[in-house]
């Protein structure tokens, strides 16, 4: 946030995973704050907290808008948890659910997000942090971060 603050505006692309399992209830922003996803992905909505977290203290910091979206299941055409168990049902893994807690998904496709945000037919690129080989994470069409 720091080497782009002369850019005016902070996106961060969130979760709604970073809510406690509320059963068949949707989520509303007030409510607290858990461990959604904590057995398939043991440190997800975790990290999604934490990011929210270091989101807000680089507005404070830095005094530019910050824009925090907690997306249902963002997606592209190569990444994301449509694409994963879609990946699982192909290799014959089998797919974990919650099982006291429905999964309910409110899909939206990466391009879709870049369309709302009014940033269509700017760059994208999203920066690799060591994500998986092959779940498109570090190739310059993967993402939705906006240069």
């Amino acid at each position: 946030m720091q080497r782009c603050r002369r850019r005016g505006t902070v996106f961060h692309c969130s979760s709604t995973a970073v809510y406690r399992p509320t059963g068949a209830t949707p989520a509303r922003e007030e409510d607290p704050l858990g461990d959604h996803h904590g057995s398939p992905l043991p440190t997800y909505s975790i990290g999604k907290v934490v990011t929210e977290g270091v989101a807000r203290s680089g507005a404070r910091a830095f005094g530019f808008p910050t824009v925090i979206a907690r997306l249902g299941v963002p997606y592209g055409s190569v990444w994301g948890w449509p694409t994963r168990q879609l990946e699982d049902i192909a290799a014959g893994r089998p797919l974990v659910v919650h099982s006291t807690d429905p999964m309910l998904f409110s899909p939206i496709h990466e391009r879709d997000i870049v369309d709302q945000l009014g940033c269509a037919g700017r760059p994208r690129r999203r920066p690799d942090h060591g994500g998986e080989p092959g779940r498109g994470r570090g190739r310059p069409d993967a993402g939705v971060g906006v240069r």
